[in-house]
């Protein structure tokens, strides 16, 4: 039996547009039961790869399907168009042999996933990973943690980030935060101290509109 046509609904497709490899936009959010439409722009000479992290990076069994399906995109050929569920990804772009040329972006389905950062005890501090992530302006972002410490949580406040993530561990829960802005190209940094105040884990935060 023949699979059935795919037919863009096209009042419901959210379009990114890549122009010498950059996504246009960079974060997005798109509303639930959109489509997502990704595309090279007229001209556009060079295949490139859409690579789709996932969220958290680091999951128990049973896994799901992933939300998004990695995309090669080919000069001349038509826009790839998926129907993800709710869910908040981050993704790169590489050349045709896999070498990285932009990212991370972001994209977030509805309105309450979050992208999510795990944070591990390892060599005396919390790991975060992935270490640098990109959020769209008022997405959803949460730390968790993947052992029993817990942590201290330093420049996640508000704001740029309501509420605030100061704390994170087994005990003190994982807090659903907002990036409400402002909107940046610079990363916000954080930090991350472990059990005995020890510190030096953390990592970054992009906040785009577009």
């Amino acid at each position: 039996m023949a699979a059935a046509r795919h037919i863009p609904r096209t009042e419901l497709t959210s379009k990114i547009t890549f122009t010498n490899n950059v996504p246009s936009p960079q974060a997005v959010i798109v509303g639930s039961g959109a489509q997502v439409e990704f595309a090279l722009a007229p001209g556009s000479t060079e295949t490139i790869q859409l690579v789709f992290n996932p969220n958290p990076l680091v999951q128990k069994p049973p896994v799901p399907p992933p939300p998004f399906v990695n995309v090669t995109l080919v000069p001349g050929a038509p826009p790839d168009t998926q129907d993800p569920p709710n869910c908040s990804v981050n993704y790169n772009v590489k050349d045709a042999n896999g070498n990285q040329l932009g990212g991370p972006y972001a994209i977030q389905v509805g309105a309450s996933n979050p992208l999510i950062i795990q944070v591990t005890y390892s060599g005396g501090s919390g790991d975060c990973q992935p270490a640098s992530v990109m959020v769209p302006l008022n997405g959803k972002l949460q730390l968790q943690t993947t052992d029993d410490n817990s942590y201290n949580v330093m420049g996640l406040g508000n704001p740029p980030f309501n509420p605030p993530i100061s704390t994170v561990g087994a005990m003190s829960g994982s807090i659903i935060t907002a990036a409400i802005g402002p909107a940046s190209p610079t990363p916000y940094t954080y930090t991350v101290i472990g059990p005995a105040d020890q510190g030096n884990g953390g990592g970054n935060v992009i906040i785009r509109s577009s």
